[in-house]
């Protein structure tokens, strides 16, 4: 394999041989100062995608480096208790890699940051952290044998009773770099019309540098068989499904499982009847109710228009009776969506849900926790869209009720706050507000409040958050941005309020 430059292009561009005489790919890099790293890059992706794809296939890639500086000044760096504030300055220095690849066989995107922080108070708080956002999806053969994966390193709030920072140059101890990666290849199938079926195992594993969060490894294994194309009236879905999750710290493992039937019955072309039968079974050592037994519910899809959609189902699962909705509706300016879910999970199998995403701003919060836990979750948000300004309101709620013993968090949460994991509420919304000011100057204000009740503590906490940001492009690739942050935490407990403003100055560049 050889890299061959493409000469009189004004970025740096590669053509990628073959040493059998194919023409792999052609590559588009954008300008850098680092041409080992990038012709390092280079070499990685396209032997990725290489082993993937046949040789007289091209696919498009492109590597995107960037580098963001800059200057911040927090009236409250380590988000102290009011009266023990410390002020400092933190400058950051913050590369950026982002790889995409759209082949025939592969296709990826992976956005990584790596986050340098140099304090000038308290040197000794210099840290460099990573971010990693990363999916990709490809072909082993043909279109029946394909394989999905993802990979995240993300920063999360450990302790729901400690300061919530989303300032990544803070400096207080309640958070921890959470990494999640799974892999699923999977072998799918039509038969003439009549059935498709897909076999699907999953690996996945979550690790954490919070101290007494188990790290997991998750195992599954999903078989389903649906009705094809050729039925049009009476559609169908058989299923079964069993995963293994161990869990560093536990002697045992906790096995799930789960088979069942769905079917839909096309009254019109936009109204179907739903129902489901089935039966789910876990082992875990509950405190609830047992955690096996029959899975009914019944429901409807509705679609009145292009731009309406709403689903409801309702029965009975194994942990009690349940419910979930969800109610899409869209116009040429605007966007509205209300939902409802509820379910066991677990923190790990959330984080494992939502690897390659970033973790939201505002919204519900993943507390960090080693319980088996219902969760109950309502959100509703919606989007106005305008020539110049788009503007965004959300509400949530979101409740968990622990299925397994507190003294699992022992480690993590300590004696005296076991009861914080037993049952919970967060509620809360945000309101975000993005104006054109003019062709080179955008401007972003959001205003957030989170509210978390700890019912069996007896505590409450609350989060009120305002953020202003003014970005001006001075150049297609060079861009600098002025924010302003503002937060106040509030708890019931006696010295735990504070209080943190703060103003950040950076220089965006694109190579």
């Amino acid at each position: 394999m050889q890299l061959v430059p493409v000469p009189g292009s004004q970025q740096s561009c590669f053509v990628v041989h073959d040493h059998s005489g194919f023409t792999v790919t052609r590559a588009t890099i954008h300008n850098t100062s680092y041409p080992l790293l990038r012709q390092w890059v280079v070499l990685c992706a396209t032997t990725i995608f290489s082993l993937l794809s046949p040789p007289s296939v091209a696919a498009t890639w492109e590597i995107k480096p960037s580098l963001v500086l800059s200057e911040n000044y927090s009236t409250n760096i380590s988000r102290a208790r009011l009266g023990q504030e410390q002020k400092d300055w933190v400058t950051q220095i913050n590369p950026s890699l982002v790889l995409s690849i759209d082949g025939p066989k592969l296709k990826l995107v992976a956005n990584y940051h790596m986050q340098n922080s140099l304090y000038a108070a308290n040197s000794r708080m210099n840290a460099t952290r990573h971010e990693l956002h990363a999916t990709a999806n490809g072909k082993l053969y043909e279109d029946m044998l394909l394989m999905d994966g993802k990979a995240s390193i993300s920063q999360y709030n450990i302790n729901p009773l400690g300061q919530q920072t989303f300032n990544a140059f803070n400096t207080q101890a309640n958070r921890a770099d959470v990494r999640t990666f799974s892999v699923s290849p999977y072998l799918r199938g039509r038969y003439k019309g009549l059935v498709n079926g897909e076999i699907r195992y999953t690996l996945g594993s979550v690790s954490s540098t919070a101290f007494g969060l188990s790290n997991n490894r998750t195992d599954s294994l999903a078989l389903s068989a649906s009705s094809g194309h050729s039925f049009t009236v009476l559609r169908w879905n058989l299923y079964y499904s069993k995963q293994k999750s161990t869990y560093s710290g536990f002697p045992t493992s906790i096995n799930n499982s789960n088979y069942g039937a769905k079917f839909n019955y096309m009254i019109t072309p936009r109204l179907s009847l739903d129902a489901s039968t089935g039966y789910e079974k876990s082992d875990y050592v509950s405190i609830a109710r047992p955690p096996k037994g029959a899975s009914n519910m019944v429901g409807f899809t509705w679609a009145p228009s292009l731009r309406t959609h709403v689903d409801l189902q309702a029965g009975r699962r194994a942990y009690g009776p349940s419910l979930s909705f969800n109610v899409k509706h869209h116009s040429r300016k605007s966007l509205w969506n209300i939902a409802y879910t509820e379910d066991i999970t677990t923190t790990q199998s959330q984080f494992l849900a939502n690897a390659g995403q970033a973790a939201p701003l505002f919204g519900p919060t993943n507390f960090l926790s080693n319980q088996v836990f219902l969760q109950k979750r309502l959100s509703a948000s919606v989007t106005v869209t305008g020539h110049r300004n788009d503007l965004t309101f959300s509400l949530f709620e979101s409740s968990r009720d622990a299925q397994t013993p507190q003294v699992q968090n022992l480690a993590l949460l300590g004696a005296a706050n076991l009861a914080l994991g037993n049952r919970s509420k967060q509620r809360g919304g945000s309101a975000s507000w993005n104006s054109k000011l003019s062709p080179f100057i955008t401007s972003n204000l959001t205003a957030g409040y989170n509210r978390n009740d700890f019912l069996a503590a007896g505590i409450s906490s609350q989060d009120r958050n305002l953020m202003l940001r003014i970005t001006t492009q001075l150049q297609p690739d060079l861009s600098y941005s002025l924010s302003l942050l503002h937060n106040q935490h509030e708890s019931s407990q006696i010295n735990f309020n504070s209080r943190e403003s703060a103003i950040a100055a950076a220089l965006m560049m694109q190579f």
